[in-house]
């Protein structure tokens, strides 16, 4: 679905503790479009953002046990 057509969406239950609510509030919801029938298009900034991240995080780590382990194999004076 290129351009799905809006739906009516009782928002009644969504505060169960607001009386205000009432079944006959219904409102018109646009349903977003998915990319590639798997993900939603709205979610697309979010999932870029972590994938991001997540790769910097990769490549920091490595550099940071690298440096660690360098560390760690440097003889030290002994002090006998």
């Amino acid at each position: 679905m290129n351009q799905p057509p809006p739906v009516l969406v009782d928002l009644s239950k969504m505060n169960l503790y607001d009386s205000s609510w009432s079944r006959a509030n219904t409102f018109l919801v646009v349903l977003d479009p998915y990319v590639f029938n798997i993900f939603p298009q709205s979610l697309l900034p979010t999932a870029l953002y972590i994938t991001i991240i997540a790769i910097l995080s990769w490549y920091l780590s490595d550099y940071i046990y690298a440096w660690l382990n360098k560390v760690a194999q440097q003889e030290k004076p002994h002090t006998e």
